[in-house]
Formats: C-alpha cells, structure tokens, sequence
C-alpha cells in the first residue's frame, strides 16, 4: 500500500502587501514624501528643497528675530526674564532655541520690533549677541563678532569743535561714529561729551586724538573707554566671559613648589637632634683620657 503525500507546488507566488505608509490614516497624516535623496561619495543622503517650502518657511518665521550670541548662549527662561521686561511691554516675547548659539524671538510689537532691529547690539546674562530679521537664506551659524558699538568719553573738547560735524571729526579716529548721548548737544554745558562708536575689537582704542586744521593749528583731546566688551581668557574672543565660552576650558598645570615645612615641625625636629638616643638614657659616660 503506498502513501499518498500533498502535492506542493514548486514556487509559491508572494502576495504584495501595502507598505505601512500606504495603509496609514490619510486623515492622520500630515507629512508626504516630496522628493527622493541622491548620496554622496560617503553614503550620506542629500535632499534638495523646493522653493516653494523655502518660501512657505519664510513666511512661518517672518515675524520672528534672529539673535547670534557671541558666546553660549543662556537658557531660554534667563533670556525671556532679561529681555522680556524691556521688549514685552506690549506683549510677551516667545523664544525658539536653534543651536547653542542661536535662538528665534517673536516679537509682538511691530514698534518694539523694529527698534530691536535699529539698535542691533543687545546683551543677556552678561553674554552680548547680534539681531537681524528673519530670512529664508539666512545663516544660523556662529558668527565671530569683528565690530563693536562701544561707548567713549572725549574729555574737554574745545568750543570750536562742540558740533555734531566736530564731534564726528574727532571720533573718527577712534572708529565710526554713531550718535552722541545727548540730542541736541547742550550749548553751555560742554567739554566732556560721550559719543557711542563702532571700534575694530581688533586694535586698542587709543587715549589720545589730536586734530589739525588747515592754518597748522592743532588740539588734543583725551579719550576714555569705560566699558570695553569683554574679552575671554579662554578662547580670546570678545563680548563673552569664560562661563559662556564654547571652547572647551584649557588645563592649568600646576606649579610644583616647594613644600614648607611649619615651624611646629620644625621645632620638632631641633629637640629631636639635641637630645641623646634612646638607648643612652640611664646609662652613665665615662670620658676616657688618653695619656
């Protein structure tokens, strides 16, 4: 008698089952695939945006200011409890972290936004940082600060140059001139006049100008700068102190020095030299003489 097996056939054709994403909810989905990637040598993929989200983007974040710290940026809740005082008075300011060194602020003041922008040089715990508007193709990444704006002191200017134009003539020497604290200039309390500048962080502001006019005459006034933008010991780049820095801190060797001795050791030592050994104690010398 012999058994009959099931015939099974020799190729069993696969049925195509939908992806995960083609069965997901349309209705739960709101993300599509827009394009496919191309690779780099190295495998790592590359996926070119449209224009069109570039620009939809654009119009997300339009609103929106662009900070640049100078230096690690401080938490999002130090930036809003320094800043929000002076730029939320009509209207909380939002904060978006980007990066370390980098943050988005919204703003919701068109007047206090725009001010913002015309100052350009802000500070938050002690850590100075650049604005700009947003844009599309603007850059995120940390940016070295080359220029200040820097308040200086020209002492005892002389009547002849107590104008904005005489004013500008001295301080170009120091770097470009902005504005003056005071506008209009007082006319009978002048002299000492504080002018805000753009300095070069790169060359020492000097502490004297002379000025010369056309018949050889010629004046000097003194220049102070109290309150230069800080310097970092540890990277040397400006407008940021060493708990901002975002290089990492530098090891100190320590100085091997000699270690002193207190003087209770010291003492210590000296009885131990001037009295006898141990083994001498009640045993009685006897001085020997040679004859």
């Amino acid at each position: 008698m012999k058994l009959q097996y099931p015939s099974i056939p020799v190729l069993i054709p696969a049925a195509k089952v939908p992806s995960y994403a083609a069965r997901f909810k349309l209705s739960l989905r709101n993300l599509r695939k827009i394009s496919d990637p191309s690779f780099l040598e190295n495998g790592m993929p590359v996926i070119q945006a449209p224009e069109s989200e570039l620009l939809r983007t654009s119009e997300l974040w339009k609103d929106h200011v662009v900070e640049h710290f100078h230096g690690r940026r401080p938490s999002a809740s130090k930036i809003i409890t320094d800043l929000n005082p002076v730029w939320g008075k009509f209207g909380s300011i939002t904060v978006r972290t980007v990066s370390d060194t980098c943050v988005l602020i919204f703003i919701p003041s068109v007047q206090t936004r725009e001010w913002v922008l015309q100052v350009g040089y802000w500070q938050a715990d002690r850590c100075s940082f650049s604005v700009y508007p947003w844009t599309a193709d603007g850059n995120l990444a940390a940016q070295e600060l080359l220029f200040a704006p820097t308040w200086v002191v020209l002492k005892s200017i002389p009547p002849q140059l107590y104008s904005l134009d005489g004013i500008s003539v001295v301080a170009r020497d120091i770097g470009d001139p902005l504005h003056t604290e005071k506008s209009p200039l007082d006319p009978y309390h002048f002299g000492d006049t504080k002018v805000k500048v753009e300095t070069d962080l790169s060359k020492t502001p000097p502490e004297m100008v002379e000025v010369r006019d056309t018949q050889g005459n010629s004046v000097r006034v003194n220049v102070e700068c109290p309150s230069l933008p800080p310097k970092c010991l540890n990277c040397g780049k400006f407008c940021h102190l060493m708990n901002r820095c975002n290089k990492a801190p530098r090891m100190r060797l320590a100085k091997s020095r000699p270690r002193k001795r207190s003087r209770s050791r010291a003492r210590a030592r000296a009885r131990a030299l001037s009295s006898p050994p141990e083994d001498s104690v009640g045993v009685e010398v006897v001085e020997s003489k040679v004859a």
